[in-house]
């Protein structure tokens, strides 16, 4: 019967990968490496698992093309397992209101209005719908892109032209209103 020494005891890190909403981002890369990289899958409910990892320090990458990546460490030189989870921010998010109607003091929520982006080099648009908080997440890559929004009830489509998500994440916010201009929103 062999014994393994404590050097190559087998390591495990694993987590958890979620929007800001909470929910999972299945099939997210994340690599991890120290001095050799391995990458492996979030599954459906974005859970992640290395196993056999041998000790050490390690960097976490974690990359899906809709999101900003996010970066973290783990320490695996004391502990045999350790769990690293990650909330990832979209790169193109935004809200959708109508103005404001007295008594109100601030623009609503227009739940169900169309969204969409164009590549601004061209392509196919990607599209959704704001949710009941007027509130949207379209699911880019990194690029340049035409945003746009429009309900049935509110004219013609609003339009915020070149919008950069190449390095950073950007919230847009459309009132529905004429001769009002999109503007970024944090």
């Amino acid at each position: 019967m062999s014994r393994r020494t404590e050097n190559t005891t087998p390591h495990e890190l694993r987590g958890v990968v979620t929007d800001l909403a909470g929910r999972p981002i299945p099939d997210a890369p994340v690599r991890v490496s120290d001095t050799v990289t391995w990458t492996e899958y979030t599954d459906s409910f974005g859970v992640y698992e290395f196993m056999d990892l041998p000790q050490g320090d390690y960097a976490i990458e974690v990359q899906p093309g809709a999101y900003i990546v996010a970066y973290g460490e783990a320490d695996l030189t004391q502990a045999q397992d350790a769990v690293a989870s990650f909330t990832l921010t979209p790169r193109l998010s935004g809200t959708v209101k109508r103005p404001a109607v007295f008594p109100e003091p601030e623009p609503q929520p227009v739940a169900g209005a169309a969204v969409w982006a164009v590549p601004s080099a061209g392509g196919d648009a990607i599209t959704t719908v704001s949710d009941c908080e007027g509130i949207f997440v379209l699911p880019v890559v990194a690029g340049t892109y035409d945003v746009r929004a429009q309900h049935l009830g509110y004219g013609v489509p609003y339009a915020f032209e070149d919008a950069d998500v190449t390095a950073t994440s950007l919230c847009v916010s459309f009132v529905l209103a004429t001769n009002a201009q999109p503007e970024e929103c944090e």
